[in-house]
């Protein structure tokens, strides 16, 4: 008689495993916790705007496209830095124990990306330098709100298809909300799997969708 395990991979104790009720909270925090560089983008901009910068400097001959792409590989560069340090914070302390680091850094970078054409588009409404930041970090806080809804909608009769994941998916802070609640799940062996890992990830799913937004 031989006696053999199950074939599933061994349960491993980690944060997220002990937490699943800081699930939801823990998604709409990370958003919160990289809406620095939307405040500080618009700001700037609007400044620029206030003190006449910007206007003296396309008199003087600069394109506008080489002005907004400026602005554009600065915080492509600066979100990369701010993605690279939280992934490391969370790998490190145990926090997303079993993920791979890698996908959640694209996880992380994709959308601080797709928050600066929405920084772009704020700041020519926004005249007043010291309300245009918060009012910008607000409104992106208040786009990833409606994942609390889907995720305690989930199994009810309310719950969202999949193709209704994927079109709400086209709004940035959601669809980065939905791929951190995928990390959070798997991180905490859902159905078995140690973490997220490039086989285990859905092709269309909120990764893909968050790298779209970021173009």
């Amino acid at each position: 008689v031989e006696v053999e395990p199950l074939p599933r991979v061994a349960f491993q104790t980690n944060f997220a495993s002990t937490s699943l009720a800081l699930r939801s909270i823990f998604s709409i925090y990370m958003v919160l916790a990289l809406n620095s560089p939307v405040r500080w983008t618009v700001t700037f901009l609007v400044e620029e705007k206030e003190t006449k910068v910007k206007e003296g400097m396309l008199m003087m001959g600069l394109h506008p496209s080489v002005f907004w792409a400026c602005w554009g590989l600065t915080y492509v560069l600066v979100d990369a830095v701010i993605s690279l340090i939280v992934t490391i914070v969370m790998c490190a302390t145990g926090l997303l124990a079993q993920s791979s680091p890698l996908l959640v850094f694209i996880l992380l970078w994709s959308f601080c990306v797709s928050t600066i054409p929405f920084c772009f588009a704020m700041s020519t409404f926004i005249t007043n330098v010291r309300a245009g930041g918060p009012l910008a970090s607000m409104l992106v806080s208040l786009l990833s709100l409606p994942f609390m809804a889907v995720v305690n909608s989930q199994g009810t009769e309310g719950a969202l298809s999949s193709t209704e994941l994927w079109w709400s998916a086209l709004v940035s802070p959601l669809a980065f909300c939905l791929g951190m609640d995928s990390v959070w799940t798997f991180d905490a062996g859902y159905q078995g799997l140690e973490g997220m890992q490039f086989n285990t990830i859905d092709t269309p799913g909120p990764l893909g969708f968050s790298m779209l937004d970021s173009l």
